[in-house]
């Protein structure tokens, strides 16, 4: 679905790295990978601000602060800055959501405006 939804974007790369391993998978490891993989790259890490609020919960956090910098979108408030993280915040809010998305294909609709035309065929084709 990522490689649908980003055909047109030549400077988009899918990495299906996660999907490689059995079990569970983490951040930390998919970031590390990346590092390891892109040793000269910047990588960034793209999240809603509910995630960045979740973040202390989420396996090695600081490890995942080290090697990346995250750009969070608000889901609401503006995200508070954390010590020892490089956090850039959108301005703006949108709207998207992925459980919305879900709970909207769920009840039935085959097309949705967050959702690429091209990813909608393909789930409507693989249900």
């Amino acid at each position: 679905m990522l490689k649908l939804a980003t055909a047109d974007l030549p400077w988009a790369v899918v990495d299906d790295h996660e999907l490689q391993h059995d079990g569970p998978w983490f951040t930390w490891q998919t970031v590390e990978a990346m590092h390891a993989a892109y040793p000269a790259a910047h990588l960034f890490l793209i999240m809603g601000g509910d995630q960045w609020r979740a973040l202390p919960t989420w396996a090695k956090p600081e490890r995942i602060a080290g090697l990346v910098e995250f750009i969070v979108f608000p889901r609401g408030e503006k995200p508070e800055a954390r010590s020892g993280f490089s956090m850039h915040a959108i301005e703006g809010m949108h709207p998207a959501s992925a459980t919305a998305i879900r709970k909207a294909l769920a009840d039935g609709e085959t097309m949705h405006p967050w959702l690429d035309p091209k990813v909608a065929r393909w789930l409507a084709d693989h249900p």
